[in-house]
């Protein structure tokens, strides 16, 4: 199950540097990797958060999770991602630090195999839809700078809905 996380990932930080450049999206390098540190951080945590999400919209989102739909471009960050603080680094200082936290994952999901916490989209999420949602998570980012082949989205935010509301 972790293969993703223990190949794909490293494989795709290794070919991403400083100067890469995003195919769509506002995210610089080290932007994107720390998203997706705070991504993970918010999956290791059981915080009381809000779900804003209605249980019909989190049973289309959960089918979603599911599929093998990429996630759509410029989706809205939860603001719950920038309550997650994160140490001052560099690129490379940033890069570990997502590494380890994919180990933290892994390690936490191993051992607690009935762990579960809440996304406040998504609604409250087990191991298995957290580990689906952190590889569709993962590759959609990834595949915004050019560093993993995605199923092609013809979903988008350009209107300002919410994209994911085809899936319900």
């Amino acid at each position: 199950m972790y293969d993703f996380f223990n190949s794909e990932v490293p494989n795709a930080l290794r070919r991403l540097s400083q100067s890469s450049q995003p195919r769509w999206g506002l995210m610089s390098p080290i932007e994107m990797v720390d998203h997706l540190t705070r991504a993970l951080r918010m999956s290791l945590r059981d915080d009381a958060r809000e779900i804003r999400a209605t249980p019909e919209q989190i049973a289309g989102y959960l089918s979603f999770l599911r599929s093998d739909k990429p996630l759509p471009r410029n989706l809205r960050t939860p603001e719950e991602f920038y309550e997650i603080p994160l140490p001052e680094g560099n690129f490379d200082e940033s890069r570990i630090r997502l590494l380890r936290t994919l180990i933290d994952m892994q390690l936490l999901f191993t051992k607690n195999p009935g762990f579960s916490s809440i996304h406040p989209d998504f609604g409250r999420l087990d191991v298995e839809l957290w580990t689906l949602l952190h590889m569709k998570h993962c590759t959609h980012h990834f595949s915004q700078f050019g560093l993993m082949e995605s199923m092609p989205s013809e979903l988008s935010d350009r209107e300002g809905k919410n994209p994911l509301s085809k899936f319900l």
